[in-house]
């Protein structure tokens, strides 16, 4: 869930789910779902639904980690389009003795829009992701949105995610 006006009205709600799978130790491929309900300008709620798939490659670097994914996802809402976001990632470990089970992130991604046949969003975070156990993962991060299409197009964002694998 997403909330705006200093938290106190909920802009949209959001669900997905899909798999991975890791046809290398390297590489990833995952396909998705996933539901938004989002408020538009005029503060109405509209409903999108996504298919998308994801493709990360890890590469191996000593000490850090660096990884790109590609996303391709197709939108179905009042006027269908599809999207492509491409996103660089580097993250390291932190000492066990500072904070276990921990690393810290940055990433950019860029967007590019059918609709308007050009990049429209640029999103750069940084973060930390914890470890809790086998099956879940904690995220806490900060992104500054950059749009020129969205209104409101640029954003600060902090970002909570929790990741569950069965």
């Amino acid at each position: 869930m997403r909330f705006g006006k200093n938290i106190t009205r909920l802009n949209d709600g959001r669900y997905a789910f899909g798999i991975v799978w890791k046809p290398t130790k390297a590489l990833s491929v995952s396909p998705y779902y996933w539901y938004v309900r989002a408020r538009n300008a005029t503060g109405d709620f509209r409903t999108e639904n996504r298919l998308a798939v994801a493709a990360t490659y890890k590469f191996p670097i000593k000490k850090f980690g660096l990884s790109h994914r590609s996303t391709y996802e197709y939108r179905m809402r009042a006027v269908n389009s599809w999207r492509y976001r491409a996103m660089i990632t580097v993250e390291k470990e932190l000492p066990e003795k500072f904070m276990k089970n921990t690393k810290w992130f940055v990433a950019d991604e860029i967007f590019y829009d059918s609709l308007f046949n050009r990049f429209v969003r640029n999103r750069f975070g940084f973060g930390i992701s914890r470890t809790i156990n086998k099956h879940l993962t904690w995220d806490l991060y900060y992104t500054r949105q950059n749009d020129g299409i969205s209104r409101p197009g640029d954003l600060h964002i902090i970002w909570n995610a929790w990741k569950f694998r069965l």
